[in-house]
């Protein structure tokens, strides 16, 4: 496939992704195909180079829709900013930490959860903070 094919099918490709991203009703699909049209527009910015006197019309007002819908979402609530999941409780291994405390460790709640002590041995471990995976944000 030539270059100015490639081009115009990836082009073709942010459109339906953005298109598909901003009428579903599905946040899951929503940040997908988002993220799928930046993809395909960095991919489409690096084979335009390759053209030769290529260009793009209308780029910047392209990526201001995109930064609006960005914000849209992060108001929607389909993105987040919070970075933090929860809370893991993360045991001492030492010999004299309690069966109670071992049992207990690596149980996961959520932000929302209160982390009042799991244990009476709660100076065997402590609460450490779990941040959100990539998939979790919305991004591959």
């Amino acid at each position: 496939m030539d270059i100015e094919k490639q081009c115009l099918l990836l082009a073709s490709q942010v459109n339906d992704a953005i298109k598909t991203s901003y009428s579903s009703n599905n946040s899951s699909e929503k940040r997908d195909c988002y993220f799928l049209a930046v993809r395909k527009l960095d991919e489409l910015k690096e084979s335009v180079l390759e053209l030769p006197g290529g260009y793009f019309t209308g780029l910047d007002k392209f990526e201001n829709n995109l930064e609006e819908i960005q914000r849209e979402y992060f108001d929607e609530g389909v993105f987040t900013t919070n970075s933090i999941a929860g809370w893991i409780y993360s045991a001492e291994l030492k010999l004299e930490t309690p069966l109670s405390a071992l049992q207990n460790h690596g149980e996961f709640r959520a932000v929302d959860q209160e982390i009042n002590a799991i244990t009476q041995d709660q100076k065997h471990g402590e609460w450490m903070t779990k941040t959100t995976t990539f998939r979790e944000m919305g991004i591959d």
